[in-house]
C-alpha cells in the first residue's frame, strides 16, 4: 500500500503543479521545483511513518525483488533483453537482487531523482502543448544557462549535519539518510556540469541532441555522471561558464 501511495503521487502531483503553476503564470522552475518538493515531502512522510510504525518497507521492496529476479533469470528471452543472456541463471538471480538493494538502500534519492527528470520532460512536453493551442506559458532555463544559487553549498551541509543527527536516533539508524542526501547532491551539481556542456556545445555550433544524450547517460552510467559532477563542480566554484562566454 506505501509504494502504491508514492508511485501514485509521483504520477500525480506533477502534471497537477504545472497545470496549475502555467495557469498562474509561475515561473517554469519554481513550478517544477514546488513538485519536486511536494513529492519528495510525500515520500519522506510516507517513508517515516512506516519505519515507526515497525512496518519494513525495505523488507517488502527486497521480496517483491526476488520475486522479479527469480522470473528474470529463469527465462532466457528477458535474461537476453536484460543483457544478461550468457550468465548463469545464479549470476543473473544475483546481479538483478544486487541492483535492487542499492535502489532499496537509496529509494528516497532514486524517487526524489526520477521526480526532478519526470517533472522536467513533463513540463517540456505540457508546455508544448499549450503552445499550439495559442498559450504562452513560462519557459523553461535554457539549459546552457541552468546553475544553481550560491546557498547550495549551505543547505547541503545542513541538511548532512540533520541527517547525521536523526541517524543516531534508533528509529533512523539504517536509513542511509546522509547517503541519500549525498546522491541528490551528486545529481544536482551534475545538472550543473550538464549546463556548462550545454554551453561548450553552443559555442562549438554542435547540436544539441549531442547534449541530450550525455545527459541521458548521466543518469545511468556513474562515470558518465561522475564526470559531469566534476564540471558542475568546476562551473560552481569557478563560474567555468562565465569564463567561456567572454571569450
Amino acid at each position: 500500500m506505501f509504494f502504491n501511495i508514492i508511485f501514485f503521487s509521483m504520477l500525480m502531483i506533477p502534471p497537477v503543479i504545472i497545470l496549475a503553476g502555467i495557469k498562474k503564470r509561475v515561473s517554469a522552475n519554481t513550478t517544477i521545483f514546488t513538485s519536486i518538493v511536494a513529492v519528495s515531502l510525500v515520500t519522506i512522510g510516507i517513508l517515516a511513518i512506516a519505519r515507526t510504525s515497525g512496518i519494513a518497507l525495505g523488507e517488502e521492496f527486497i521480496n517483491g525483488a526476488k520475486q522479479i529476479a527469480d522470473v528474470i533469470a529463469k527465462s532466457d528471452e528477458l535474461a537476453g533483453q536484460a543483457g544478461l543472456g550468457e550468465l548463469s541463471y545464479h549470476e543473473r538471480y544475483k546481479l538483478i537482487l544486487t541492483m535492487y538493494s542499492a535502489i532499496n538502500t537509496l529509494l528516497p534519492a532514486t524517487i526524489i531523482v526520477f521526480t526532478a527528470i519526470f517533472t522536467y520532460l513533463l513540463y517540456m512536453f505540457i508546455s508544448k502543448m499549450f503552445r499550439k493551442i495559442g498559450k504562452n506559458p513560462e519557459k523553461l532555463t535554457p539549459m546552457k544557462e541552468f546553475g544553481w544559487p550560491p546557498s547550495l553549498f549551505i543547505g547541503y551541509l545542513m541538511l548532512s549535519l540533520l541527517a547525521m543527527l536523526f541517524e543516531l536516533m534508533e528509529p533512523f539508524a539504517t536509513a542511509n539518510l546522509y547517503m541519500n542526501i549525498s546522491i541528490i547532491f551528486e545529481y544536482m551539481l551534475a545538472a550543473q556540469g550538464l549546463g556548462a556542456v550545454f554551453m561548450m556545445l553552443d559555442k562549438k555550433k554542435i547540436p544539441k541532441v549531442v547534449g541530450a544524450f550525455v545527459g541521458a547517460a548521466g543518469i545511468i552510467i556513474g562515470f558518465v555522471r561522475m564526470v559531469l559532477f566534476a564540471f558542475g563542480m568546476f562551473d560552481f566554484l569557478f563560474s567555468m561558464r562565465g569564463r567561456m562566454a567572454r571569450k
